[in-house]
């Protein structure tokens, strides 16, 4: 055949059949390519769901089958089920299963007849409304209405006789379905047993037939398919703000990967599907379908298209996913009192926060960094006002070259200065506190005997035995290497234990290297005198005491002169050096300096540092660093001047942290952002938690955990006292808002008195103003979760059959109370370690609600107690065996004889008594 004209004949025999082939392979793959790309390979979550739903049908049918067999074994599971099939094999066979059938069959035959005349009355009631309306229509148009009238009459006669049927056929009815039910009723019954019974199964099996979906034929399950994958998706309204300051949304889709995060059981499954930590108090007070999970973990919530994508590991998201303990960071946005969160076994949730934050206080960090909440925090360092007359000033230069070489544990920083720059310092804080040491000094003349009594050994050795018992050791070490008070990390902490924690105050090894002995005296007597705002308390030693205690101190160390030291010390240039050093280093950040009371803080603001963006941080040449917010805070703080180069001069102390408390401060760092939660989100704060973060502070500032134990932490004097000698260490304070009355703690605080004047160890008198006895006692109260109302009991009014049967059981014949509890001047027989307070004192010092519960079960109060325990099983002959009555007749006789000393029981009967009320939620 001719070809087309114009065209070359040999076209006309080529083949495109390959390129056609190959074209259609080309546009297969890319197809499939596509259709992978968007479903699997951008959809990671959908793989996860998968591999979820298998998971948690394995789980959960496991669960079914352990139940079925725990239910095998138990008999009454075994009762139930033979009864129940007795039950329905005898429904089913004999004269039961043909009664019933025939039941049945009759049940059918009256339903239908109920039916038809229940219609017959419907149809009536129709024609009697249609009526009704002709009847009114002809009334309206004033026709006839009579004949529609009858009609009505007629047809509601017919109704009655129909009705009459109609609820007999009904009747009829009922009574066999009553019958059929009296029949079912015995397999009913056992039949919800067995629903009872077999809950927990059964609810296994309905979750695992919610994640593998059945597919059934009658009931026998053909096969199984995964739940079809979606996006779980929760949206915070009005969470974050837009770059208009405008509210908007957080959208939250972590939960389309982390399946099992919200459900208990998948504590041991690999992630992301495994059960959140601490359940209890994370989730179920913080639901993720109402709250999210970025704020607390951060990371880029919406994004579902890879797993850094989502966990916001890409270096141009600003708030990467928070992974470990960093995580407690987020606690402080939305919590006032982050200190007392605790998981289930009472642990501390933010643990690692807490302790940076309690770091970043007792290092003063705060003295050179603005961070809002913390700007009034009081001056960690010694009061330099009156330097000259305390310090040596070899030592002083020696000291502020460097610190570590006196005191390894110091908390003061190494600024690493030079001689010459120490020297200068040195200069100008010696000749600016001249003239008001000259006046100090003056106004405080050293004792005439003191220098001679300083070299008595029986001085020595008498100032040795008060320094090991009075209290001192709580708060100060007094040879090399030992450690009182730590301030850091403290895992394995122990009598003379080398760590690499701070000392809370000075280690006083070498302390008449740096100072005199007339210095110390006058100090021992008042610390307030010479330092307006220090933590040290006075222990009202008497002139004698405070003699041989300086002698003992004074033995510890000797003082080594610089030679040249004092000329170099008065030059001009270098007290005005020194004076430029000082502002330039900020020393007043942490000491109170005269001429410096007005100088500005001269480091960063770190109010929003945690939200500091890489941008903001310079790395210097430091290349070898990772540039993450992380590892920049992380060696800024091991080694401060780690970024400093030619140009830039870095001024930050190197304070030598452990590691461990490195991390912990970058924990509290991290919670320093920008941005506040809304009030609908936050926990509702109250005066409590307010009360508690206030009076906390107080007992870091001052120490109270070097020798009580205060929220479950310090009592670190316990450790010098042997076991059977811990009756004379310092009292627990766990639960001492309930126990105390808050008047008595408040006087207490003001002017400490004896309560067991056996102690050798004395509670120190701090001269806090109200306010921070206020601020102690509240603490203790909210700690407590206690709300005094008022606190009273008239103790005229109890009757005195109460007050016999309590004097009863406080003798020898029953409970021999006073066997351990003091007697005025009088002391309990047996050692003084098993000695207890005077009783006499209980009215004024004492909750009466925690006495009542004491005497119920000290244990509960205070696990380890010496106190023994009467209840359950009080004597039978006293108060009819009332246990209750018997502790309240206990309490109101404790009350009667220390307000009624010497007094015998009254004899007439008075009215019911009146007691005060303690609210305790």
């Amino acid at each position: 055949m001719a070809g087309r004209p114009g065209l070359d004949p040999t076209e006309e025999g080529k083949s495109y059949s390959a390129l056609f082939v190959l074209m259609v392979a080309v546009l297969l793959v890319s197809a499939v390519w596509s259709i992978w790309d968007d479903n699997i390979s951008r959809r990671p979550w959908k793989q996860y769901q998968v591999q979820w739903d298998h998971l948690a049908y394995d789980k959960y049918m496991k669960d079914a089958a352990d139940e079925q067999k725990r239910l095998e074994a138990d008999p009454e599971y075994q009762k139930v089920s033979k009864e129940l099939a007795e039950a329905r094999t005898e429904l089913d066979s004999g004269a039961t299963a043909a009664k019933l059938a025939a039941l049945r069959a009759q049940l059918t035959d009256l339903n239908n007849t109920a039916d038809d005349k229940d219609q017959l009355v419907r149809f009536t009631k129709s024609y009697l409304t249609e009526r009704w309306y002709d009847y009114n229509h002809a009334v309206q148009e004033k026709e006839d209405p009579v004949p529609y009238k009858k009609e009505i009459d007629q047809l509601n006669a017919e109704l009655a006789r129909e009705n009459i049927v109609s609820d007999k056929a009904k009747a009829n009815l009922q009574a066999v379905k009553d019958q059929i039910e009296a029949l079912n009723s015995k397999v009913d019954s056992l039949t919800d047993q067995m629903k009872k019974l077999t809950a927990k199964r059964d609810d296994s099996v309905e979750k695992a037939d919610l994640w593998m979906i059945p597919v059934k034929f009658r009931h026998t399950v053909l096969l199984r398919y995964p739940k079809i994958p979606k996006i779980e998706q929760t949206a915070i309204d009005d969470f974050d703000r837009n770059a208009f300051d405008e509210a908007i949304a957080r959208v939250d889709r972590c939960q389309s990967c982390h399946m099992g995060a919200d459900k208990k059981g998948f504590e041991n499954a690999p992630e992301p599907f495994r059960t959140h930590s601490n359940f209890a108090q994370i989730i179920l007070k913080h639901p993720p379908e109402k709250l999210g999970c970025t704020p607390c973990h951060d990371g880029q919530g919406p994004a579902v298209s890879s797993v850094r994508a989502a966990h916001g590991d890409d270096p141009d998201w600003d708030s990467p996913m928070l992974r470990g303990d960093k995580m407690q960071s987020r606690c402080i946005k939305c919590h006032i009192d982050v200190g007392s969160l605790r998981d289930a076994d009472g642990k501390p949730i933010a643990a690692n926060w807490v302790d940076g934050e309690r770091m970043f206080q007792q290092m003063g960090c705060a003295g050179c960094h603005l961070v809002a909440g913390y700007e009034d925090l009081p001056k960690i360092g010694p009061y330099l006002k009156l330097a000259a007359a305390k310090l040596d000033p070899s030592w002083t230069v020696r000291w502020i070259t460097n610190p570590d070489d006196f005191r390894p544990f110091t908390r003061m920083p190494d600024f690493m200065f030079s001689r010459d720059q120490a020297t200068a310092l040195a200069a100008f804080i010696l000749d600016s506190s001249s003239k008001n040491s000259k006046d100090w000094l003056a106004a405080h003349p050293e004792l005439p005997t003191l220098q001679a009594d300083v070299e008595n050994p029986a001085f020595v050795e008498e100032g040795k035995g008060l320094f090991e018992s009075v209290g001192c050791k709580a708060c100060h070490a007094i040879e090399a290497g030992q450690h009182a008070t730590p301030v850091g990390v403290i895992a394995g902490f122990g009598p003379g234990q080398t760590f690499t924690a701070k000392d809370f105050a000075p280690n006083l090894d070498k302390i008449a290297e740096k100072t005199s002995a007339a210095w110390v005296y006058a100090w021992l007597k008042n610390p307030r005198d010479f330092s307006p705002h220090t933590a040290m308390p006075s222990l009202r030693l008497s002139d004698h005491e405070a003699e041989a205690l300086t002698a003992f101190l004074m033995t510890h160390g000797k003082k080594s002169e610089i030679d040249g030291i004092e000329t170099a010390l008065k030059n001009p240039e270098q007290i005005k050096k020194g004076e430029a050093l000082v502002r330039k280093y900020g020393c007043f950040g942490c000491h109170e300096i005269e001429g410096m009371d007005k100088e500005s803080r001269t480091g960063v603001e770190l109010t929003i540092f945690g939200s500091k963006h890489l941008d903001e941080l310079f790395f210097g040449n430091q290349t070898q660093i990772p540039e993450t917010w992380d590892q920049w805070t992380f060696h800024k703080l091991q080694s401060p001047r780690i970024y400093a180069t030619k140009d830039v001069e870095q001024l930050m102390p190197n304070f030598h942290f452990d590691n461990a408390d490195i991390k912990n401060l970058i924990v509290f760092l991290a919670g320093m952002t920008q941005g506040r939660v809304q009030e609908r989100y936050r926990m509702p704060g109250s005066e409590h938690q307010t009360q508690i973060v206030a009076g906390r502070r107080m007992v870091n500032y001052y120490n109270c955990v070097g020798c009580h134990i205060v929220e479950d932490r310090g009592g670190y004097i316990r450790r010098f006292y042997p076991g059977d000698e811990i009756n004379f260490a310092p009292p627990i304070l766990n639960g001492e808002g309930f126990k105390v009355q808050p008047e008595w703690l408040f006087a207490f605080l003001q002017g400490p008195t004896s309560i067991r004047p056996w102690l050798k160890i004395r509670m120190p008198t701090f001269h806090f103003n109200n306010g921070e006895d206020d601020s102690i006692v509240n603490y203790f109260t909210a700690l407590s979760d206690v709300n005094v109302l008022y606190m009273f009991i008239d103790t005229n009014l109890i009757a005195p059959a109460e007050l016999a049967a309590g004097a009863k059981l406080m003798t020898k014949d029953y409970f021999n109370c006073f066997s351990c509890h003091q007697q005025g001047d009088k002391k309990p027989e047996g050692p003084p370690s098993g000695w207890s307070p005077d009783l006499a004192l209980a009215y004024q010092r004492l909750n009466p609600e925690w006495i009542l519960k004491w005497i119920a079960n000290p244990s509960a109060l205070q696990p380890g107690t010496k106190m023994p325990s009467y209840y359950p099983g009080g004597p039978d002959d006293i108060l009819g065996g009332n246990q209750d009555k018997q502790i309240h007749a206990l309490l109101d006789y404790i009350f009667w004889f220390g307000t009624h000393p010497g007094e015998t029981i009254p004899g007439q009967v008075a009215t019911a008594p009146v007691k005060g009320e303690v609210s305790k939620k």
